[in-house]
């Protein structure tokens, strides 16, 4: 009998080539891509390389083209370069070991086309409301153009939200012709595309570079202000440059002579600035002369001028009884006195009580002045209770204590209450302490004389803010109020010239103004 024994002896396995499997395809542009493999079996034996290879038909080998990957864990990737925009391409992952080569599943994907370019022309046949634009659109098969043409705006950076254009291409190219446009304005202008490209999803807006031009420059727009002030021999008189026509002005000012639409005299501004509101005083003028002035301004295209306006120079002061000599001025429609009242007596030539007492003046219900700490000093004048102004004999003939409505007229006319105390203060510190906001370029040439109070216990009794404060009476009495009077006032702190009523024992300045 014979015996037959079968060993079986391990690790004679056949081997067999790697399993793969290609995984994805993506970061695709027009001439690259990145490709995604995994091992899934070495198929028994070591894996000597791994990669990606490609081609332009199915199932592309190692012969093709390729790119080893690195690979940990079994999964790799692979640069896909050099390839040609708007292409279709095949995809797969391979394997080798000694047994052979194996694949995975084929990918298949289309390279993007070339991204397009798009530049703005320069801008040409330029008028007074007209202007052509056009561009250059340059773009590769796969781009679906939706809308090109040209956008434009008077601010800056253009985009389709703004005014556009739509054009057709002629070899890429395009011409637009922009109409209604306003005079003299700088234009920035933007060619636009509006494409798609296919795999990217949605629509790409692209815009060429800026480009900016001005329609035909004109004249600058001018106004002639009201005047400011005005004095015995000096004028404030201001303008309103509105535009400057598109050029850059040259020269501004006035022209002014005592003939109507004057050419020949002028005085020139400062060019700080061109837009805008600007003023000079006019120095060297006659007494009692009526003036003509006009603002002007000069650009490129020529000279425009505003409206002529007029004045009267004031023949300069006034006396009251006593001899004293005040200084005037015009502002606007009205003539001040350019300083405090100091007199003595009535313009009937009656003596005005004067009180040093602070309980005589306490107890004064009747007409009184006094000197702030009874030092007379013509510089802040005298001050004076509301019952010598409701003497209506305080001023010189053919001038009187104003009414509140004449106080309003002339704030009002200095640019409203926030403002005008700015324009009435002298400026500098020397009658007032820590002067702010003080130009004084309405000539009022205000001063702070301070109050003559009835208080016993202030830390100066009976007087205060001298330097601080000046507070000038007006003839208005609110509802028959038998114990208070309205008067204006300033302060060193403040820009502003306020108005409220003071007890009528008080003792305040007073500026006559002019009958009309």
């Amino acid at each position: 009998m014979y015996c037959i024994i079968l060993i079986l002896i391990p690790g004679c396995e056949k081997e067999n080539i790697p399993t793969v499997d290609t995984l994805i395809v993506s970061e695709i542009s027009n001439n690259s891509a990145i490709c995604e493999g995994a091992i899934l079996s070495d198929g028994g034996a070591p894996v000597s390389e791994a990669g990606i290879c490609w081609g332009k038909f199915a199932d592309p080998t190692v012969n093709d083209s390729k790119t080893q990957g690195s690979f940990t864990e079994n999964s790799f990737s692979g640069l896909l370069s050099g390839l040609e925009p708007a292409t279709a391409y095949a995809a797969r992952a391979y394997a080798i070991n000694s047994e052979g080569v194996g694949y995975g599943k084929t990918i298949y994907f289309t390279t993007f086309p070339d991204m397009p370019s798009i530049t703005t022309s320069e801008v040409s046949s330029i008028t007074l409301s007209s202007a052509v634009c056009g561009g250059f659109f340059q773009y590769g098969d796969g781009i679906n153009i939706k809308s090109i043409g040209i956008c434009y705006n008077d601010n800056d950076v253009p985009t389709i939200e703004d005014a556009v254009v739509p054009c057709a291409l002629n070899n890429g190219a395009f011409t637009a012709e922009l109409t209604g446009l306003g005079v003299g304005i700088i234009y920035h202008v933007r060619s636009y595309a509006i494409f798609s490209i296919p795999g990217m999803g949605g629509y790409f807006v692209m815009y060429g570079n800026e480009v900016t031009f001005i329609t035909s420059p004109v004249l600058p727009e001018v106004i002639t202000m009201d005047l400011i002030s005005t004095s015995h021999t000096k004028a404030s008189v201001s303008g309103w440059i509105v535009k400057n026509g598109a050029s850059q002005l040259v020269e501004k000012g006035f022209f002014i002579d005592t003939v109507d639409n004057p050419v020949t005299d002028k005085v020139t501004v400062p060019l700080d600035f061109e837009i805008g509101v600007y003023q000079t005083l006019i120095e060297n003028l006659k007494p009692g002369t009526e003036y003509y002035y006009r603002a002007y301004a000069i650009n490129s295209v020529g000279t425009a001028y505003g409206e002529t306006k007029s004045f009267i120079t004031y023949y300069g002061t006034v006396s009251d009884v006593s001899g004293n000599v005040y200084t005037t001025i015009r502002i606007g429609n009205q003539i001040w006195m350019k300083e405090n009242l100091r007199v003595k007596k009535y313009s009937d030539n009656t003596d005005i009580q004067l009180v040093t007492s602070i309980w005589g003046w306490g107890n004064s219900y009747t007409p009184a002045y006094c000197f702030y700490y009874d030092y007379e000093d013509p510089d802040y004048g005298a001050l004076y209770n509301y019952y010598a102004v409701n003497t209506e004999k305080l001023c010189p003939s053919g001038w009187h204590v104003p009414t509140f409505e004449e106080w309003t007229e002339l704030r009002d006319f200095l640019g409203g209450t926030a403002i005008a105390g700015q324009k009435m203060k002298e400026s500098g510190t020397e009658h007032w302490i820590k002067n702010q906001y003080a130009d004084n370029s309405s000539h009022f040439t205000a001063l702070p004389g301070g109050i003559r109070t009835i208080s016993f216990w202030s830390s100066e009794p009976g007087f205060t803010g001298k330097g601080y404060q000046g507070n000038w009476w007006s003839t208005y009495v609110q509802n028959d109020d038998t114990t208070t009077a309205v008067c204006v006032s300033l302060k060193a702190s403040v820009s502003q010239l306020d108005a409220y009523p003071l007890k009528k024992l008080y003792g305040l300045s007073v500026r006559c103004i002019k009958d009309n």
